[in-house]
């Protein structure tokens, strides 16, 4: 006997970042997360651990998470660091672990 996967939510995205946030990172994560919003998508999770990175960079993060036409949960299970808070902070749904980090 084996176990039946739990329903997946067709409308819903998976994405995580796991990285730097610097003008590379972020113009390729803007044209993924387009490409996704874009393919149906209604909510996006994503899971951000970073570093940190440029501050304007983060600011261009959280402006696209703020004007994002889908529904947008921010999960920090490890760490948001520096620029990451930011982008963070632009999630209309954020979520964190108990054993996550946050560091100005």
């Amino acid at each position: 006997m084996g176990t039946q996967p739990a329903p997946v939510n067709e409308t819903d995205s998976y994405v995580v970042w796991a990285g730097p946030i610097n003008q590379d990172n972020v113009q390729k994560f803007f044209q993924g997360l387009a490409n996704v919003a874009a393919g149906g998508t209604q909510h996006i999770h994503l899971m951000l651990h970073s570093m940190g990175g440029y501050v304007s960079d983060g600011i261009a993060l959280y402006n696209f998470f703020r004007a994002l036409p889908t529904e947008l949960t921010v999960y920090n299970a490890g760490a948001c660091y520096s620029a990451a808070v930011l982008a963070y902070l632009g999630a209309n749904k954020r979520r964190t672990s108990a054993s996550a980090a946050f560091m100005l």
